[in-house]
């Protein structure tokens, strides 16, 4: 007979280990191969719709003086070309006795150069922009007007003439703050609220003539902008910040899910080895009668290699499930329309990846073929294999740099997939050294007085009942449960619900000098206001910035970006001075200023250098005499760059402020400041916390639906530990109910053995959820670190029990064993 027809036979003998070893691969990479196949289809979508998302060929942001002169540069350098402008600012807009945040986008009529902006009406947007302004359907919906009506802007009446039913340029409008008011850029200009020194965002869009090249009018006008630091951008090179932002979710989901196929694949060992074990006495029998062990090897590779194809094509079918049900939850957080069809090239990279982790974690198990005796052939219940430790050792050490391979391949991050399989063995090591901790002290600890409970105690030393590879893979899956739950609960707690009386709740941006007192009789309490200058860095020793780290900094902030600057001769409030011999030194002759922390960190930037900024249009040359650590988790307003008096006063420039009032004093005041100072905008921080909210809430149900994912693993790899400790189960029911104990009295022995277990796992789960959890919350995001220890406490609780009742579920055959087929072989 052929190793493949016992390799069959094998599987119909034992269907359940067979069917563990399946699910294991199903569910291990039925999630990756869901999410592989969900972000090849979003990025595909990207890919198509790139120019319509970036609205031209080259787009560039800078200041309105600037833009004017690459503009005209650009139009004598390529005859034909095509340019677009637009403008973002936000104000407050009144509507009757309505005052609201909008966003207010002024646009040329030549915009967007690809793509398109859908009007209510199905009309042209320059043909309806002529007469008036184009809102969002919910400026309609939550301020009571209706088109026809009219939005005051800074005192100027402008009628609502239509509503946006839909832009190309900008389809993310979960990510919306503030509604958008479309109108022609003259008038938003006429306005007055783009006055010198105003925040605004301006940009300029330019399209190559017929037949002209996209690279070279890039390459071109990244050079020409590059003496002002002004961002260049293209559609074939760069991503909108909305989809990085989803690229960037999709990559920590990208290594949930490899947790999962961790997991799955501990499971996989697992069943294969309950399987072996299993087949114990007819492997004897195989070498009884001569067969090579080699033979063996094969019989069993053929078996796992049926199971793998059956559980990829499963997970093919779980990973078709998982994409629809990341669709529905992205929904419109998603910058493009997605479809989800079969991206060949994505879905076989994943299977590869699933199938050769599955394989490596089926070695170990296969290795102990070699420990097998002809004489497991003579017993009816052959006992189980030693433990053998140190090759456990060695394999996971020569594993863990394959396993790191095949992540790397997978998400294309060497430096993530390093520390991804660092901090997966640390875990678990971490975890072993818990699980084995907690049940040496629970083997040791004083003997009860409790018959049932001195009958469990004995049974936590059983052999193979519940091997600390199985306790450490569920404890693990229950900490990336724990962990997730932490994170969203932090991240809420302090990012949307909490709101401390000394932190301001309102923001005021563009207040003009001359109104700074008015508006703080109008405000009515203490408030700092700080002035505001827009500006960017150029040079640094006179090297152009845009050399320095190839523009970012890591996965960190943009240096080339437009960055608020301020003056002052103090020390902020969020700041601290880590680096130089103050805030300023008086021994530095020429314009001062203190420079952040982490832009030494990722940009090198040392204190003594020379740093040239561009202030709108003025350059700026000032030696950097102290470098700031900046608490950000304080709701107060913080710069980057901050100035000694004398480099830019002079400089146009506004104001800005933050206070803290009571909630039902926001909106009266906002109406003032409609009324008497429209230029003005009061940002209610609550609006913004209730986006914050709404993304991590959408956000945590993604996230949570993957985890479901590997705690569905960790249940699976559970069910073969317990079945490989059947046999052994059974035998000791038996034994009890021989001697006189009745039914309940062992299955409550069992279960209060389980609880013990369960609790080992729990223990595990808080030691290394509770870890994970803080090395993000608190290394990461620079966010102190809480732990709700009730809620954790009844989580835990809960699933402890939830593990000893399933545990008790899964065992119950061993209760229902005739005693005869046991006692006959004793």
């Amino acid at each position: 007979m052929t190793p493949f027809r016992f390799a069959l036979r094998e599987i119909r003998h034992r269907p359940i280990h067979a069917a563990l070893f399946a699910l294991s691969v199903a569910l291990g990479s039925g999630v990756l191969l869901g999410l592989a196949g969900f972000s090849a289809a979003v990025e595909r979508g990207v890919r198509q719709q790139a120019r319509e998302l970036w609205a031209a060929d080259v787009t560039v942001e800078g200041t309105p003086g600037l833009l004017d002169e690459i503009e005209t540069w650009a139009r004598g350098r390529w005859p034909g070309l095509r340019a677009a402008r637009s403008v973002d600012a936000v104000s407050m807009v009144r509507a009757g006795e309505r005052v609201g945040q909008a966003t207010l986008s002024g646009i040329t009529p030549d915009y967007p150069l690809y793509g398109q902006i859908r009007t209510g009406s199905g009309r042209p947007t320059a043909d309806r922009l002529k007469d008036g302004v184009i809102v969002a359907p919910k400026i309609l919906a939550q301020w009571n007007v209706a088109v026809g009506d009219r939005l005051l802007i800074n005192g100027f009446p402008l009628p609502i003439v239509d509503t946006l039913d839909g832009r190309t340029d900008a389809p993310a409008s979960f990510f919306e703050f503030a509604p958008t008011v479309l109108l022609a850029l003259e008038r938003l200009q006429a306005t007055g609220l783009l006055a010198p020194g105003s925040r605004s965002l301006n940009r300029l869009y330019l399209n190559a003539p017929a037949g002209g090249s996209v690279e070279t009018l890039y390459r071109e006008t990244r050079r020409r902008a590059a003496a002002e630091g002004a961002e260049v951008r293209t559609w074939t090179t760069d991503n909108p910040g909305v989809f990085r932002f989803i690229q960037n979710s999709l990559l920590y989901l990208g290594f949930l899910a490899l947790l999962t196929l961790t997991l799955g694949g501990i499971g996989v060992a697992s069943a294969l080895q309950s399987a072996l074990g299993a087949a114990m006495r007819s492997t004897g029998m195989l070498l009884a009668l001569g067969a090579p062990r080699g033979f063996l090897l094969r019989l069993w590779a053929c078996w796992g290699g049926l199971l793998l194809a059956l559980g990829l094509v499963g997970g093919l079918v779980l990973g078709r499930a998982v994409s629809l049900l990341l669709a529905a939850l992205y929904g419109d957080m998603i910058p493009v329309n997605v479809f989800l069809g079969f991206p060949g090239a994505a879905l076989f990279q994943a299977a590869l990846v699933a199938g050769v982790s599955t394989a490596l974690f089926a070695v170990l198990p296969l290795s102990r073929l070699f420990d097998v005796s002809p004489n497991a052939v003579l017993a009816w219940d052959p006992p189980a294999l030693a433990p053998r430790p140190r090759r456990v050792v060695l394999f996971a050490v020569a594993a863990a740099p394959v396993f790191a391979l095949l992540v790397w391949f997978q998400t294309g991050r060497l430096g993530l997939s390093v520390a991804y399989v660092a901090a997966l063995a640390a875990l678990g090591a971490l975890a072993t050294a818990f699980v084995q901790g907690f049940l040496f002290l629970l083997r040791r600890a004083p003997v009860p007085a409790s018959l049932t409970a001195r009958l469990a105690q004995r049974g936590l030393a059983r052999r193979g009942a519940f091997q600390t590879a199985s306790a450490v893979a569920l404890g693990l899956a229950f900490a990336a449960v724990l962990a997730l739950g932490l994170i969203q609960k932090n991240l809420m707690d302090q990012l949307v619900k909490s709101f401390p009386e000394n932190m301001p709740n309102v923001f005021f941006i563009n207040l003009q000098k001359q109104q700074r007192d008015a508006f703080r009789a109008l405000v009515g309490v203490p408030i700092r206001l700080f002035p505001l200058v827009r500006g960017r860095v150029v040079a640094v020793n006179g090297r152009p910035v845009a050399e320095i780290a190839g523009r970012r900094g890591g996965d960190g902030d943009r240096i080339t970006r437009e960055f608020g600057l301020t003056f002052g001769e103090d020390l902020l409030p969020t700041d601290t001075v880590v680096r130089g011999k103050a805030l300023w030194d008086d021994e530095v002759a020429g314009p001062q200023v203190s420079g952040f922390i982490e832009h030494h960190e990722r940009f090198g930037f040392n204190v003594g250098d020379k740093i040239e900024f561009s202030v709108l249009g003025r350059r700026v040359a000032a030696t950097l005499v102290s470098l700031r650590a900046i608490d950000q988790t304080v709701r107060q307003p913080f710069f980057y760059f901050y100035f000694r008096p004398g480099a830019i006063d002079a400089a146009p420039h506004t104001h800005m402020g933050g206070v803290h009032l009571p909630p039902e004093r926001i909106p009266p005041l906002q109406q003032k400041l409609a009324r008497d100072m429209p230029n003005v905008t009061a940002i209610d921080v609550t609006e913004v916390t209730r986006l914050t909210g709404r993304v991590l809430g959408r956000l945590a149900r993604v996230v949570n639906a993957v985890g479901v994912f590997a705690f569905g693993a960790g249940l699976l790899l559970l069910v073969s530990s317990l079945l490989a400790a059947l046999p052994e189960r059974r035998r000791e029911a038996v034994l009890y109910r021989t001697l006189g104990a009745t039914g309940p009295r062992v299955a409550a022995v069992f279960f209060v053995e389980f609880l013990w277990r369960g609790a080992a796992a729990s223990v595990t789960a808080l030691a290394a959820g509770s870890l994970a959890a803080g090395a993000v919350v608190h290394g990461v995001m620079d966010l102190p670190f809480q732990t709700p220890w009730a809620a954790v406490f009844v989580g835990l609780t809960a699933a402890t029990l939830f593990l000893g009742l399933f545990s008790l579920a899964v065992s119950l055959p061993a209760l229902r064993t005739p005693p005869m087929e046991v006692l006959r072989y004793e």
